[in-house]
Formats: C-alpha cells, structure tokens, sequence
C-alpha cells in the first residue's frame, strides 16, 4: 500500500520538486516493505512444507532481474554514444556491479570529493537493488535455520538483528555516513523490520488501527519534507520513515483512511508500477538534458514526472509482466539460472573491455580530444603532499604543525603568506603561485576538501567536522608559531550556507539561479569574523578571495560532447543567473571585509563580462569540471593577485 509513496517521494526529491529535499526516505520504505514481502512468502511456504531456495530465487529474479536489465542494456547504448571517456570508465564499473549485486559497495568506493558528479552516474539508483539482493542471500537461509531449529526463536532472533544494526548504523553515521549510507549492515535493521512485521503482528483495537497508518502516512511526509542532505542519516534518524512505512504495512489493510488515501485507482496503479518507475525516473533525470532544455525548472521537473510515469508503464506492461506472468516467464530452475549466467556473463565481459580501454578515448577526435584533456588539467596544489581528501587522506594536521607543507611562489628562505582554504583555494593556487614566483615572494598553501577554513559545525556533514576543524585548528597554530604575516582565505564559500542551492542538485544541469537567504547567513559570518579576529590577534593581515563562478556542467566533457555533435565548442552562464547565485555569500565577504578592513581578491570580473561568464578564452578551458578552475585557467587570471602581493612586497620592504 505505501508503494506509490515511496515511489513518488523518491521521483520528487531526485527531480529537484521543492519540499522534498528528504524524499530519499522512500527507499527506506521500500527496504521495510521488501522485508515484509519476502518473510511473508517464506514464512508461509515454511508452514506449509512447500518451500524452495530455489524457487524463490527463480521467482525473485523473474520479478527483478528482466527490467533491470533493460533499462540497462538501454542505458549503456545512451552511455556508448554520449558519455566521455572516464565518464563511460565510471559507467562500466556501474554497470559491471550492477549485474553481479554490488553496485551500493562500488558507488560507496566512487564518494570521493572529486569523484564525477551523481548526475553523470545513470545507474546510481541500482545501490539500493543491490542492498535488496544481498539481503535476499541471508533472509532464505536464516528463516529456514531458525523454522527448523524452533520456529520460537525465529522473533527473538530478528529483534536481536534489528537491534544490532541499528545501533551500528548509528556508530557509523558519525563515522563515515557515505558507508552507513550504501553499505548492507547498516541498512539490514529497516529490512528486518518489515520481516518482524510479517512474525508478529500485534493486536490493536479498531480505534487504535484506523489511526496508525495515517500517522504512518504523516511520519513519511514529514520526513519527507523536513530531512534534507545535511541530515545524520540513516541511523536513528531513520527510525521515522521506517517506522512509518511499517505502520502503513502492519495496519493499512485496517485502515478505512488509510485506503482512502494509498488505496484509491490511482495510487493503486503508481503502485503496481512502481518498481519501473524507479528503475527509469533517475536515468531520465540524467539523459533529458541532452536531448532538450525546458524553458523553466517547473517544465523540466513536470517532464521528469510525466515520462517517469510513462517509462514505467511500458517496462512494466511490455516487460514485467511478460517475464512473471506471460510467456516469457521462465519457470524451470535449469533455465533460468543459465539464462542469467549468460547476461550477466554478457555485461561483465563487455564492460570489462570498456573499463581496460580506459573508456575507449579513440572514440574523440581531433578538437573534442584537445578539449577532453582539460579534464586532467589539474596542479600539484591537488596532490596529497599539499591537500587532504574528504576521508583525511594526504595532507594531515599533523603535517601542518611539522611545517611539511606546500610552497609556492618565489624559492625564498622565508615564507610570507599562506594560503588557506578548501578545493576551491587549491584549485586557484596555480594563479596565485605564478603571480608570487613574478613578485618575488614566497608562501605556502594548505587545503583540506569540504573544510571551510573556519569552524564548520552544522555547515558540513557531521562525520566530517571533527577533520576539518582539527585541521583548521592545526593551520592556525602554524600561523602563530611560524609568524606568517599574510593570510589569504578561498573557499566555495556558497557551499557552506544552509539552504544553498549548489549545481548538478537540480533536474536542470545549469546550476538553478538561486541563492541563500540572508538570515542562514548570519552564523557563517559571525564564524567568519570571529576567526578573522584570531588572525588579526596574532598579527597577520587577512585577505579573502572571492569565488569563482559555477559553470553547472562538467565543462571539458561538454564542450567535447558538443565538438563530437558537430555543435560549437562553447559555454557561457548568464552573468545575471551567476550573480544572483552568489549574491548572498558575496555579500557576506564584503561585509566582514568592510567590518574589519580586509583586502577582497575577486577573481569573477576577470572571468565574466556584463553579459555572461564564460568557460574558455583564448583557446583555453577555464575550467576542469563544473565549478573548479584547471590549472591552465587559474594561471590565465594570475593578474587578480598582484595589488595585494605588491602591496605584501612594500610592507617586507618597509622591514
């Protein structure tokens, strides 16, 4: 019954719908109601000694396996023709995971920060599928032991289970939420859930059971509606949407409400097809823009809804119910699993080859391969001697209090700044080294990705603000100690204001024209202007830098896609939409500058004009993804540094 609203929570939130930045909680009631189904079909068939492994395993693959399986058959030949070569090497480990179960463990190992954006991985709603499939594996086993052993301790067992992961699930929330997010053990307490309500179901008065699934309906919406990607999740966090789906489950069928409202011809029928349009809706997020860019977020989001829908009923019409009910279902054990060893053979094979190629780069020609390249333009200032990774790799605090870190500028005895900040700092570090190494001065640079250099608690995910504010802690006591007179701050300062709309988060791949609000922003300044005061305290000068602008695409692999189909190499963002994105975080910087009589470096006049910002100049890319300066772009605007470094020589020459 809470199949269509899970299904449409999760359309919603991936196409960007406002008021659903938590609907990812509808897998999470799909995990409970698959619990459910499953325990409720072995249980059963245990009772009446008819049970099969094996036919349950035929039975769940003719359910599964057909429509997964051409949606990706479908996708790989999109992928094939439009995708970049690490695009498409991106893909085939997808895809390869995918039809072996484990693509939630591969996408877990892709979460790097500077991993291809989630809008280029069209199989990467397929982590839940494998969640599911590794379940299966245990579910059969454990209910068969446990019916043969004593069927008493069948409740026990699962309460004990559920109770354990859960608690883990919530240790490692705090840890690293990218596992506890994709990995089993800290998913399997919402399926154990669902198979505790197919053990024991307890008795409630009509009252009492006429309202619960509507609270359960409730529970969902609002979580829904209130959680959103900063959200310490799953862990106990997810206890409401489970809890809720498993009300739903437990008591719908009780529910006049209820019935009312899940059970009516519509929902019923979203439900039905619900699988499909799971299946369909993100690769249908990822591809729209390729092929047509509406008018406006609400057309994109309502073509999104619409062709979700429309996929679904025909994968469900003209393939689910073929392969389970029609004639091409599949029923002996033999033939179903040679069947599948061969498409799975199939597609392990052919992207195999396509991953040992490298993606096949000879598909680019000419002009697309030069533009392809900027993609790999990257610096030192991005390698582990000089920037620690989101998971503390690379550079460590530790690191920072022995001096080990970067140099830049001129090969000067003493260094006279540092420059500090996140991937934004070290992806503009190559102008600022050109531009020192011209003026004869000397400085280092420390970065440390997702960290902004200031306190970061409640701006970035829970389990990474202990690294980035020991890191942080770590660089300040090195200013102190090392007496660096000049301290330059960068960041992608928009990143760290709650509420922000960031690019690639939208149906649309242009970043929505959008900022924060004011009010969100006042604790990032008042952070901001305290550290600045520490600084101050300890006598260095303090400059910030301005952002650069957001392109919203990945522009090496764009512009190459646009030189493949014979279209003009270019890409330019409406000056207005990229000032309207970052009125809010520019605001902020000038008015801490103003406050306390900071110099502002503003690299965006050097990349835009009044008209729009642009992602090449003189045969150059800018840029090496969608909001981060190549190397090459970084050094063309080095000219942004000179009145402040001309200004740090007057003051050393002062001395």
């Amino acid at each position: 019954m809470a199949c269509a609203q899970s299904a449409l929570a999760v359309v919603l939130y991936h196409a960007g719908v406002g008021g659903f930045a938590g609907g990812y909680v509808g897998v999470d009631a799909f995990f409970v109601l698959s619990g459910y189904f499953m325990a409720t079909m072995i249980l059963r068939d245990l009772s009446q000694g008819t049970f099969s492994i094996v036919d349950f395993y035929v039975r769940r693959m003719r359910r599964i396996l057909p429509a997964l399986f051409v949606m990706v058959a479908a996708i790989s030949a999109l992928s094939f023709w439009l995708f970049m070569p690490e695009e498409l090497t991106y893909y085939a480990r997808s895809a390869r995971a995918t039809a072996l179960f484990y693509s939630n463990i591969q996408f877990e190992r892709e979460s790097g920060y500077f991993d291809l954006a989630a809008k280029t991985k069209p199989l990467l709603h397929t982590w839940s599928l494998s969640v599911e499939e590794q379940f299966y594996l245990i579910l059969p086993l454990g209910l068969t032991l446990l019916f043969r052993i004593r069927k008493g301790l069948i409740l026990p067992a699962l309460v004990l289970a559920l109770t354990a992961s859960l608690v883990w699930s919530q240790l490692e929330v705090q840890v690293d939420q990218t596992k506890a997010f994709y990995l089993l053990p800290f998913r399997f307490w919402e399926l154990i859930l669902g198979s505790l309500i197919a053990v024991y179901k307890p008795a409630l008065n009509p009252a009492v059971a006429e309202v619960m699934p509507c609270l359960g309906i409730a529970g969902l919406l609002f979580s829904a509606m209130a959680y959103s990607e900063t959200t310490a999740f799953p862990g106990l966090t997810a206890l409401v949407p489970c809890l809720s789906a498993a009300a739903i489950v437990a008591f719908g069928h009780q529910s006049k409400m209820a019935k009312a409202l899940l059970g009516n011809a519509p929902m019923a029928f979203i439900g039905g097809i619900s699988y499909s349009i799971y299946l369909w809706h993100w690769p249908i997020i990822i591809f729209l823009p390729y092929f047509y860019e509406p008018a406006s977020t609400g057309t994109a989001v309502g073509l999104v809804i619409v062709l979700s829908l429309l996929f679904g009923l025909v994968s469900w019409r003209f393939v689910e119910l073929p392969f389970r009910f029609g004639s091409l279902a599949v029923k002996k054990p033999k033939y179903a699993f040679v069947i599948l060893t061969a498409v799975v053979a199939f597609f392990v094979s052919v992207n195999a080859f396509i991953i040992s190629k490298d993606g096949l780069p000879q598909r680019l020609k000419g002009e697309a391969s030069r533009l392809y390249t900027a993609k790999h333009d990257g610096s030192r200032f991005l390698e582990p001697g000089c920037f620690a990774d989101p998971d503390g790799r690379g550079l460590l605090a530790v690191d920072v209090q022995g001096g080990k870190i970067c140099r830049m500028g001129a090969p000067t005895a003493r260094p006279e700044f540092i420059l500090w900040g996140d991937s934004h700092a070290a992806a503009i570090a190559p102008g600022l080294d050109i531009a020192a190494s011209r003026a004869g001065i000397s400085g280092v640079f420390v970065g440390s990705a997702g960290c902004p250099p200031f306190a970061s608690g409640g701006l970035i995910r829970p389990d990474r603000v202990g690294r980035c504010d020991g890191f942080n802690k770590a660089v300040q006591a090195f200013v102190k100690e090392s007496g660096i007179g000049h301290v330059l701050l960068a960041a992608y300062w928009r990143k760290y204001l709650p509420k922000s709309d960031l690019p690639n988060q939208s149906v649309q791949s242009e970043p929505p024209a959008t900022s924060a609000s004011n009010e969100s922003a006042e604790p990032v300044k008042a952070r901001l202007l305290d550290h600045i005061r520490e600084l101050q305290a300890i006598g260095a000068e303090v400059s910030l830098i301005m952002d650069v602008p957001e392109m919203g695409y990945a522009v090496p692999e764009h512009l190459a896609r646009l030189s493949m189909l014979g279209k003009t190499p270019q890409l330019e963002i409406p000056r207005g939409s990229v000032d309207a994105r970052q009125a809010v975080a520019r605001r902020l910087l000038d008015e801490v500058a103003k406050e306390l009589d900071v110099n502002v470096i503003d690299p965006l006049p050097s990349l835009c004009d009044d008209h729009s910002c642009n992602a090449t100049a003189g045969g150059i890319v800018r840029y090496k993804d969608g909001d981060h300066l190549s190397a090459s772009g970084a050094e063309s605007i080095s000219f942004v540094f000179d009145t402040v470094l001309a200004g740090m020589r007057d003051r050393i020459a002062a001395h």
